[in-house]
């Protein structure tokens, strides 16, 4: 089963000092910071694979600030829920649940009102690859948690997916398929009632 943990941080990492970077990159950086700020809705498809060929679908809701949801297809029994001040990590085939702060987790940063540059993530690297526009981030005050590299199209401007290096060398990529962005969401998709599943 492919590792839900190290989906989050995948997609939570865009803030940060950019050392290293010339002006050019920090513009860069700075109009997909404007782009992500833009996004307050999103519901979108994603595949995720493993560096092992475990591969895992599902669907991601967010609406910004502070709810997203992402499902996974069966039979992987994961969902994880943002609402309020929390994120739940619930195991449907265990009938457990996990409750964590929105601010211990990655997720806070996409969870929060505004991106904002925050001395805690830096920037490495900025690539331009054709139309492809890649920036790896790594945390500092959780170095553990490894580097991720956020992928867009570069014009329009457009969040394709990330992928991640743990700190043990294990990746994961993630694809986001058939996005839509500032469509309504019912607010039950952010609802959390473990009865149901």
């Amino acid at each position: 089963m492919v590792r839900l943990a190290t989906l989050f941080l995948g997609f939570f990492l865009l803030s940060g000092t950019a050392h290293g970077l010339t002006d050019q990159e920090r513009n860069e950086v700075e109009r997909l910071r404007v782009y992500l700020n833009g996004v307050v809705t999103m519901q979108t498809r994603f595949v995720q694979t493993d560096g092992n060929g475990g591969l895992a679908r599902g669907t991601f809701w967010l609406h910004r600030p502070g709810r997203l949801r992402f499902e996974y297809d069966p039979p992987v029994p994961i969902l994880v829920i943002a609402r309020s001040d929390f994120l739940v990590h619930y195991d449907k085939e265990l009938r457990e649940a996990n409750y964590l702060s929105q601010k211990d987790t990655p997720a806070w940063f996409l969870l929060a009102d505004k991106v904002t540059w925050d001395d805690d993530f830096t920037v490495t690297d900025v690539k331009r690859i054709g139309p492809i526009i890649e920036v790896s981030a790594t945390r500092r005050s959780a170095p553990d948690q490894g580097a991720v590299t956020l992928v867009f199209d570069h014009a329009p401007i457009k969040l394709l997916g990330w992928r991640l290096v743990d700190a043990s060398g294990r990746s994961i990529q993630v694809r986001l398929q058939d996005q839509k962005l500032g469509i309504p969401i019912d607010s039950e998709v952010f609802q959390f009632r473990p009865t149901n599943y």
